[in-house]
């Protein structure tokens, strides 16, 4: 369902996409990108998104050493990767 209220467009956009997650399970991701004022930022962020957030989780988990990985807390990764994706 969309609406767009006075706008003659839509200017938002979703993601709903499965990607490779820890230890190589399939996660879900699901993000609405609000396009106040425009679609460009919002379509930008549809676009890069994912692959940004990949690249995060995986420069933090090199950070780890091999004793750090085997009592890894993967939320913890997943908020820090999604802060620094923001």
């Amino acid at each position: 369902m969309e609406t767009q209220g006075w706008r003659t467009s839509m200017e938002d956009f979703m993601i709903l996409q499965k990607i490779k997650g820890f230890n190589g399970d399939i996660d879900n991701l699901f993000a609405i990108f609000d396009g106040h004022g425009g679609y460009l930022v919002s379509l930008f962020c549809k676009v890069v998104f994912a692959d940004v957030l990949a690249w995060n989780m995986k420069e933090e988990l090199e950070q780890k050493s091999k004793d750090e990985m085997k009592n890894i807390d993967e939320a913890e990764i997943i908020k820090k990767s999604l802060m620094k994706t923001m």
